[in-house]
């Protein structure tokens, strides 16, 4: 029975840094079926496919080293418009000094 785990194991290995709640559930049923199919003998195995797959299941999803915390978010587009309108306001307060000293 665990040659045949091993197939189902496998694909888990390979999703488990795209789709890692996929792999968790595959691998906690590969555990339970090799807990039930040998009836009992396979418990250390199947306890071990288990205990990977609830760990994959609650872990937090790891941050993407390729793109900055701002860009997962998308608050790097909020911070390029607040940017612009303070740069909007800075001018708008610069041409008013102009005019008050006109004046």
């Amino acid at each position: 029975m665990q040659f045949i785990a091993i197939v189902p194991a496998a694909m888990a290995l390979y999703w488990y840094r795209s789709k890692a709640k996929r792999a968790g559930i595959i691998f906690i049923v590969v555990g339970a079926l090799s807990i039930i199919i040998t009836v009992g003998l396979g418990f250390f195995y199947g306890g071990l496919y288990v205990a990977a797959g609830i760990m994959l299941l609650v872990r937090k999803p790891p941050l993407r080293e390729d793109k900055p915390v701002e860009n997962i978010y998308g608050a790097d587009e909020r911070l390029q418009e607040i940017e612009e309108e303070q740069m909007e306001r800075k001018e708008r307060f610069e041409d008013q000094e102009k005019t008050d000293e006109r004046t």
